[in-house]
C-alpha cells in the first residue's frame, strides 16, 4: 500500500485520512510538527489500529507529550489565531486560560479545549440580564472537563462534571435562568 502524509493547519488537533485498497493519504495537525519521532511513530500506530478497527489506544509516551504543560503553552497562541470566535484573555486558573468569545454566540454557554487548556465563554453571559451564577457554573463545568483530562473515559468525565456541578449552590435555578436566555450549560 502506498501512503503519504502532510501537516495541515487545523484549529483542533486531529488527523484526516482518505484511503482505498491501494493508497492512503493523511493530513495531520501541524501541532505535531515538533513532536519527537517516537511520539509520531506511536500516533501513526494508533491511527492505523483505529483504521483497521483494532482499538488503538494512545501510548503513554504520546499522552505524556500531548498533555505536558509545554504543549499547551507552545501551541495555544496558534490555536487562538485560528479560532476566530475567541476574544481576548480575561484570566487564568492553574494554567487554564479563560477568554470571552468575540461576539455573543447564544446556544452553548462556553466551549473548551482539554489539550490547549482553554475555556472560551460566550459573551452573552457578560450581561446584567444573566446572573453571575451562570458564569460561575459555566466556568466550573469546563474546569471539571479539563481536569478530567485527555484520555478520561466518557462516563468518568460525566461523573466528575456532575459531582462538581452538584456541589454548586442554586444549581437548578441557575440552569433554569440560563435556559430562559437560550443558553445551554
Amino acid at each position: 500500500m502506498r501512503a503519504s502524509a502532510e501537516f495541515a493547519a487545523f484549529t483542533d488537533l486531529k488527523v484526516k485520512w482518505v484511503r482505498t485498497s491501494d493508497w492512503a493519504e493523511f493530513r495531520v495537525s501541524d501541532y505535531l510538527r515538533d513532536a519527537p519521532e517516537g511520539v509520531i511513530e506511536d500516533l501513526a500506530r494508533t491511527i492505523m489500529a483505529r483504521i483497521r478497527g483494532c482499538g488503538g489506544d494512545y501510548t503513554d509516551r504520546a499522552t505524556a507529550w500531548l498533555t505536558a504543560p509545554e504543549f499547551s503553552e507552545t501551541h495555544r497562541p496558534v490555536y487562538l489565531e485560528r479560532d476566530e470566535r475567541a476574544g481576548g484573555a480575561e484570566g487564568e486558573h492553574k494554567s487554564i486560560e479563560i477568554r470571552w468569545s468575540r461576539e455573543e454566540e447564544r446556544g452553548s454557554s462556553a466551549r473548551s479545549s482539554v489539550l490547549m487548556r482553554l475555556i472560551v465563554v460566550d459573551r452573552s453571559l457578560d450581561s446584567d440580564e444573566v446572573p453571575d451564577s451562570a458564569l460561575d457554573l459555566t466556568v466550573l463545568k469546563h474546569l471539571a472537563l479539563i481536569r478530567a483530562g485527555f484520555l478520561a473515559e466518557p462516563l468518568r468525565t460525566d461523573r466528575e462534571v456532575e459531582d462538581a456541578l452538584s456541589r454548586y449552590p442554586g444549581f437548578d435555578g441557575t440552569i433554569e435562568c440560563m435556559e430562559d436566555h437560550g443558553l445551554d450549560l
